[in-house]
């Protein structure tokens, strides 16, 4: 109970429960886990063990009791972190007066003696001020209060409720600060990404510092900006703190005084600099030969390069090709470390808008493709002669929302089939007991004795509706399941010691529950982190079919891998996040073959090309069908840059950062090996720059191009068609580089116009993609490196997470989504952007 503070308390503070925090910053979205902080001062004489327990309703009507252990002491307030699973809705607001109890009782033995204190909740009853995000909108969260360019994220454009460019929107959380972080990392659940401008690591309890390894480990993205002055994060000079496992060991130089306008070209799409002789100060990295860690330059200065052979040649004393961030995966997710103070850099005003840009700056880092512009930007667009801007998309898609889920873990064939065998049943005895039986009555001339003949028959009837449903009740428990299994698989001689390497698991499943009563449901794993089981409801409303029999379970703070539910002879649905590694029992993953290996050759040339060859087999339980190729090569997208001066036209727009390859294979059985080059690299070493074949065209063409031509009939809903959910699937693993909605309209013919033939013709060449769920399960970041990624669907497989129900695990059967990433190497001659 480390995380667990007692504090004085005031002499005028009065005893009871205060909601101090709701959400990490104060930030949280309906269906999410949150975190929220506590307040506690129990009249007691002495030192006592108590439960704080918070009472939350669950999707499907009962209430979940979740429970921390603390001790209370006289005059003395303590503070905790308490984490729990928010009811979805429809909109954040609905939850603002949301009514929560949260009770402390008294503790011995385990159990519960008598009760201390107790309050009403709601988000809106928090003292620190919070802010419920919206199910569709993505979330940053900012230690500190900087803004760095970000806005343009954030910002619907002319009261409409989205971004022209954009698939979403992206809620900027600020104000978050070290000594206030959760110490699990649920807490941080609702963040994609969190950047640190402000506050000392060493501010940081052991806990918070544990839950956010693991929250990255999980796939979380933390971004480190090194302020201007003083090294908090002794990444110049070495020093100690709770995050330092996550620190580069390149070497690092302070340099002052750089020209902010040798950085415009990796910082923003134009020139216009406001004071044209402003500096900053800067940090660089370089690689060392004792540099144990695996990173990986991120962003670098810009570098003239040979015309015969594509390498760079940097000045000499130059910062040609210098290297501004650096980063490195960690699990599945990554840390990236950046030596250019953003937050100073935005506060000084040198452009409109700001400085850096959010797309040309952030977009690497942040794991995106899409335009970000300014609102007099977008406005410019409009009132051009012709109108240039795009307003609105006539295709749109909702990728299913829980319904695509639903329709997977859904136990419904049972049910139907019962639903109908009682209709059936219902229908001959009214036939029996009505009009057939009286016309076989009237023939016999037997009219007398319909009474009698009623009653045997509704007694037959009966018995017979007893006995069939006796028999045709399930008491077999069992699980219909969605698993996206995710893992990264280096070579042995690349694995990394300090680094941990657990396979990845989001599952959602249906557990029959037989019987009545209290029935564990857990999921099992040997790994040390924080697996979580708890009940799901299809967003954004949740359950509409909810229990009508409301009932408690418990949720301890210490063993949320397993939920002690009311079974009431049905099935309940739940969702799990879990990190282990796969029985080999249950099949072997892709990997790569000993004797021929992955190779990335990349051959220099005015024009670089590049081929990946190897080979790789799997062991499945199963055949892999509708199988995923893309390969992410070294080879950089050029940076975006506005196209002419009289309009912001960006070109190249919405490219995807690394240029790449996207194939597809029907079938890939068990034990059949794949060449790659045989099916990336049929013609030999290409330079990708032909849109054919491309990742950017591929996602297109797949993911686009069936909305745009209306392929499926029903744009508009998410009602679920058996030939859409893997390409929904497909989409939510792949959410941040979609193709974006097209926003600019090419000037019509015959016009003149600035850039007249960027853009599409009409809102009938756009789609706009929202999502509500499978957040966790985005691979976009993967698409920002060298890599291969093999994805593919295993059908009525068993669940490679191990669940267990009453100790048991029972048979289980559903669609699993098999995820490899294989990393491959970073070749930094040709990381850096090529100066103009």
């Amino acid at each position: 109970m480390a995380s667990v503070a007692a504090i004085a308390a005031p002499a005028t503070a009065q005893d009871g429960i205060t909601l101090e925090w709701f959400g990490a910053g104060g930030m949280w979205r309906p269906g999410d886990w949150v975190g929220a902080r506590f307040t506690v001062r129990c009249d007691v004489d002495e030192s006592t063990p108590a439960q704080l327990v918070w009472e939350v309703r669950d999707g499907q009507g009962d209430i979940a009791e979740h429970e921390r252990r603390i001790v209370v002491d006289p005059g003395s307030m303590t503070r905790a972190w308490m984490y729990a699973q928010l009811p979805p809705a429809s909109q954040a607001r609905m939850l603002d007066d949301a009514v929560m109890v949260v009770r402390v009782y008294e503790e011995r033995g385990g159990a519960r003696v008598r009760e201390l204190a107790a309050a009403r909740i709601s988000p809106r009853s928090a003292e620190q001020p919070n802010l419920g995000v919206e199910v569709e909108h993505d979330l940053i969260g900012v230690l500190g209060q900087a803004r760095m360019g970000l806005d343009a994220l954030a910002t619907p454009y002319g009261g409409t409720p989205y971004i022209p460019s954009m698939n979403s929107i992206t809620a900027i959380g600020r104000g978050l600060r070290p000594a206030d972080m959760p110490d699990r990392w649920e807490g941080l659940a609702s963040f994609g990404t969190l950047i640190w401008t402000e506050g000392s690591p060493a501010a940081l309890s052991g806990d918070a510092a544990r839950a956010i390894q693991e929250w990255v480990l999980r796939g979380g993205n933390l971004v480190i900006v090194l302020p201007e002055t003083g090294d908090p994060w002794g990444v110049v000079t070495a020093s100690d703190h709770p995050l330092r496992a996550l620190m580069p060991d390149w070497r690092a130089d302070r340099l002052d005084a750089v020209p902010v306008k040798d950085l415009m070209p990796i910082i923003s799409k134009s020139a216009q600099l406001a004071n044209p002789s402003a500096t900053t100060p800067l940090v660089v990295f370089r690689e060392t030969k004792s540099a144990r860690t695996a990173w990986d330059p991120l962003v670098l200065m810009p570098v003239k390069r040979a015309r015969s052979t594509g390498l760079p040649e940097p000045r000499e004393g130059s910062l040609d090709g210098a290297t501004l961030a650096v980063q490195r995966t960690w699990g599945h997710g990554q840390v990236t470390v950046l030596g250019l103070d953003v937050d100073a850099l935005h506060r000084r005003a040198l452009q409109p808008g700001g400085l850096p840009q959010a797309d040309i700056f952030w977009n690497r880092i942040l794991a995106r493709r899409a335009d970000a512009l300014t609102t007099t930007e977008y406005d410019a667009l409009r009132d051009a002669k012709p109108g240039r801007l795009l307003e609105g998309t006539s295709a749109s898609t909702d990728l299913g929302r829980g319904e695509l889920v639903s329709s997977i873990i859904g136990m419904r064939g049972q049910a139907a089939l019962g639903i109908l065998g009682a209709f059936g049943l219902f229908l001959t005895y009214w036939l029996v007991a009505g009009p057939a039986g009286f016309a076989f009555l009237k023939w016999k001339g037997w009219e007398r004795h319909a009474w009698v003949a009623f009653a045997v028959t509704a007694l037959v009837f009966g018995a017979g509706a007893w006995t069939i449903g006796g028999l045709t009740r399930s008491t077999q428990t069992r699980v219909q399941h969605l698993t996206v299994l995710d893992a990264v698989r280096r070579p042995a001689d690349q694995e990394r010691r300090e680094e941990p390497v657990y396979q990845r698991a989001s599952v959602w499943f249906s557990a029959f529950l037989p019987g009545y009563g209290r029935t564990p449901v857990s999921i099992a794993g040997d790994a040390p982190v924080r697996n979580w089981i708890s009940t799901w409801s299809p967003p954004p409303m949740g359950s509409i079919d909810r229990f009508p029999d409301s009932a408690r379970y418990s949720v301890p703070l210490d063993a949320p891998a397993t939920l002690n539910l009311p079974a009431r002879a049905t099935s309940t649905e739940l969702s799990a996040s879990w990190l282990g590694v796969v029985d080999a029992r249950w099949g072997s993953l892709p990997a790569a073959d000993d004797a021929r290996p992955l190779v990335q050759d990349v051959i220099p040339g005015a024009s670089p090309r590049v081929r990946l060859s190897g080979v790789l087999s799997h062991a499945l339980p199963a055949t892999l069908r509708d199988v995923r190729l893309l390969y992410v090569s070294p080879l950089r997208a050029p940076l975006p840059r506005f196209a002419t001066r009289a309009l912001p036209l960006v070109e190249p727009s919405a490219a995807i950062p690394n240029l790449g390859k996207f194939a597809i294979i029907p079938e890939w059985p068990a034990g059949t090996p794949i060449e790659l080059a045989s099916v990336l690299f049929p013609g030999g070493p290409d330079d990708l720059r032909s849109e054919l074949g491309s990742i950017a065209d591929g996602i297109a063409k797949r993911y686009a191009d069936p909305f745009i031509e209306d392929r499926f009939g029903v744009r508009m809903t998410g009602m679920i068609a058996a030939d859409r959910d893997r390409l929904f699937i497909d989409m939510l693993g792949l959410y941040q580089m979609l193709q974006p909605p097209q926003y600019v309209r090419s000037a019509p013919p015959g016009t003149s116009s600035p850039g007249a033939n960027l853009g599409v013709g009409n809102a009938a060449e756009s789609v706009r993609a929202s999502r509500v769920l499978g957040r966790g399960i985005d691979l976009s970041p993967w698409l920002t490196r060298p890599c291969l990624i093999v994805w593919g669907y295993l059908d009525a497989a068993e669940c490679p997470v191990p669940i267990t129900i009453d100790g048991d695990r029972p048979p289980s059967s559903g669609l699993v989504v098999v995820r490899c990433v294989f990393p491959l190497p970073t070749d930094a001659r040709f990381a850096a952007p090529e100066a103009r």
